[in-house]
């Protein structure tokens, strides 16, 4: 609740999962939550735009306006085209 408003109901699960919007995200304890554009739409993964980073992840989306990311669902990964060591 936001203001005496409902702002998302939902199993607690769908609800970590995918909070509805900022207020949401931060309540259930998201502390990184960015703008983000969509750049690229598969049926397995997605490729986003936040701030200066193309993101890949896991899930195709139809649109993007916030990300909220978990730190314990954060996994790097360095590609390299042309042996970067």
């Amino acid at each position: 609740m936001k203001a005496g408003e409902i702002v998302q109901i939902g199993e607690a699960k769908e609800l970590l999962a995918k909070p509805k919007n900022e207020f949401a995200a931060r309540l259930l304890g998201y502390e990184n939550v960015f703008k983000a554009k969509l750049l690229q739409k598969k049926s397995d993964f997605s490729v986003i735009e936040v701030e200066s980073l193309q993101l890949k992840i896991s899930g195709s989306l139809d649109s993007v306006g916030l990300v909220a990311v978990m730190p314990e669902d954060i996994t790097i990964e360095v590609s390299c085209p042309n042996d970067c060591y």
